[in-house]
């Protein structure tokens, strides 16, 4: 299984809601569906205040699970079998400082300013994030006692579920628990700030569908959405005037044996 979360900065796109069709009599035994692919503006909220880090080592777009999030398309997939690891994903506070790291650098001073918590708590999130390899310091903006931190590029995925422990499954059920209610914080935040956003009010892109596919049909679907993420991510110096960050999710899975082979 991969995890994708794209954060690429988008011009505005007009809202869609036409599904993808697939030629139903062509299709093989053993399919499955389908897609929901939902994008919008990332709401205002708290980050590491900008600057802090020279622009250079700014990285302003994510590259975090499954990386939890994100993955530069040359790097060698790496799966997560380390249940400590899974579990430190799965942790809030860890999550909210990852959120906070994709933006650029930051130390355990920054992070606790943006994230309201003290700085000997941030301090230990962080070096057991470096422990498990998800996060390094950055030598050339630490000095003395001050140390700066990124997020470390990977293609991180989580191994299949047939292939999970039951230690494992618990963890990986819990950091899906807390993305989808983050995902579901942002959305409800952005469409209350709509009124607000001008042109990016009708930002929404959505698209919802029903698909027979193949579990290896799925699987070529997905890698194929990733490629098309990336192909939008860019450094902030080809990023045009006017972008900001939109929040892309899609979320794939076959439907319940009670649900309706027609939908």
């Amino acid at each position: 299984m991969w995890c994708g979360r794209g954060r690429p900065p988008f011009t505005p796109v007009e809202s869609n809601d036409e599904g993808l069709a697939r030629n139903v009599a062509s299709l093989p035994d053993g399919a499955a569906r389908s897609p929901d692919v939902l994008a919008y503006p990332e709401a205002d909220v708290p980050q590491v205040v900008p600057g802090e880090a020279p622009a250079k080592l700014q990285r302003g777009f994510a590259k975090s699970v499954c990386e939890r999030y994100g993955a530069l398309v040359d790097l060698v997939p790496q799966e997560i079998t380390d249940v400590e690891a899974l579990k430190l994903l799965a942790h809030p506070m860890r999550q909210r400082i990852e959120r906070q790291l994709r933006d650029g650098p930051a130390n355990s001073a920054a992070l606790a300013r943006a994230l309201g918590e003290s700085t000997g708590l941030t301090s230990y999130h962080l070096r057991q994030m470096a422990k498990h390899g998800f996060i390094e310091e950055v030598p050339e903006l630490s000095k003395g006692r001050e140390r700066w931190w990124r997020q470390v590029p990977a293609d991180r995925r989580i191994p299949p579920y047939s292939r999970q422990t039951p230690e494992m499954r618990v963890a990986v059920e819990e950091m899906n628990r807390l993305d989808f209610a983050e995902e579901l914080e942002q959305f409800t935040r952005f469409q209350l700030e709509r009124d607000d956003l001008g042109e990016w009010a009708d930002a929404l892109a959505w698209s919802r569908s029903a698909m027979r596919l193949t579990v290896d049909e799925l699987k070529e679907f997905l890698e194929e959405y990733v490629k098309l993420l990336y192909r939008y991510k860019r450094p902030d110096e080809e990023t045009p005037p006017g972008a900001r960050v939109v929040l892309a999710r899609m979320l794939a899975f076959p439907a319940p044996t009670s649900a309706d082979d027609g939908e």
